[in-house]
């Protein structure tokens, strides 16, 4: 899930049913970073880990989730299946 959607991520349908039954990755969006990262909308996620242990996320015991900070690109899910429909189309 993107950073940005972890804010509301305690307001799903059974959040810590989901974190349970499956590892989480969170990818870094612009605006929402590290300060979601100790909050509360954590909490169900689990254990974090670190970054470079990201490859072995789905070995690790559930629940638990990690951080991913990559090169940040503005444009939002919304926005990228609009472009995909466009081309779909054209």
């Amino acid at each position: 899930m993107g950073s940005d959607i972890l804010k509301n991520f305690s307001e799903w349908i059974k959040p810590s049913l989901i974190s349970r039954k499956m590892p989480v990755a969170v990818i870094e969006r612009p605006g929402y970073s590290y300060s979601l990262m100790n909050s509360k909308e954590t909490l169900s996620l689990g254990k974090r880990l670190k970054s470079s242990k990201s490859k072995t996320l789905y070995l690790k015991r559930k629940p638990t989730w990690v951080f991913i900070k990559k090169k940040l690109l503005a444009i939002s899910s919304t926005e990228i299946r609009n472009l995909n429909s466009k081309k779909q189309v054209g």
